[in-house]
């Protein structure tokens, strides 16, 4: 009677150390350990403590996705809000975390439109061959070198101001016509009005060329018949004037 009692207490504490060392353990089992210490879990499973139980379970899929991060392997996600990863079993806060609005990407650099070619700009897919003539071609042609001179635009004679009893040097503009007095654009002058050339035998009027300077003008220009005050400036230009 003693020796089938001893052979099945054998038979339990060995069912017992296989469960222990190769199945998970029944959460139900008084017996089963409280520290995962005493446990050696099987192949892909982790021992957690349950209810105050240790017991072997599933090892959570590698990288488990929790909100804005991957889960290290052995952990599981715990709250996707702020990202939080804990082992199997444990807690964790709940709170909800906002994540700070990630900068936009700065805007990609506009490509030119294409090469600059003298007073030209070359289109899409060709190149500056002659930067004097503003010639483009595709990328390996050949053309002409030849300088290309850009072209001259002649600028009509100014016309000459006359003001009063003279003429304006080239640049100025009448101001006071009553006294034939020209300034440099922008400039002020006198508003005085000046007497008519007097004819009296004591006129000391200038001729200049074909013209009567103005009484106190001197002549500047006799070919043309240009009267300034002393001082004034005139064009020295030839002018053929008819008989």
């Amino acid at each position: 009677m003693s020796y089938i009692r001893l052979s099945t207490r054998a038979l339990v504490l060995f069912a017992l150390s296989l469960g222990v060392t190769a199945n998970p353990i029944n959460v139900l089992d008084a017996r089963a350990p409280a520290d995962c210490s005493l446990v050696r879990c099987r192949e892909n499973t982790t021992c957690a403590v349950l209810a105050g139980t240790a017991v072997c379970v599933p090892d959570a899929p590698q990288g488990e996705v929790c909100g804005h991060i991957v889960c290290a392997k052995g952990l599981t996600c715990c709250n996707a809000s702020c990202g939080t990863c804990v082992k199997p079993g444990m807690m964790c806060t709940q709170q909800v975390c906002e994540r700070s609005a990630e900068p936009a990407p700065a805007p990609a650099a506009a490509a030119p439109k294409g090469e600059v070619c003298g007073n030209t700009v070359c289109a899409e897919g060709l190149t500056c061959c002659n930067a004097s003539c503003g010639m483009c071609v595709k990328p390996g042609m050949m053309c002409t070198q030849q300088i290309c001179e850009s072209p001259v635009v002649e600028l009509p004679a100014p016309t000459p101001v006359t003001c009063g009893p003279t003429v304006c040097p080239l640049g100025q503009e009448c101001c006071n016509s009553s006294c034939g007095y020209c300034v440099a654009p922008g400039k002020g002058c006198t508003k005085e009005l000046c007497a008519a050339p007097s004819s009296s035998p004591l006129s000391t009027q200038v001729k200049c060329g074909k013209t009567l300077c103005a009484q106190g003008n001197v002549c500047c220009n006799s070919s043309c018949g240009i009267c300034t005050p002393p001082g004034g400036v005139c064009t020295q230009q030839f002018c053929n004037l008819q008989e």
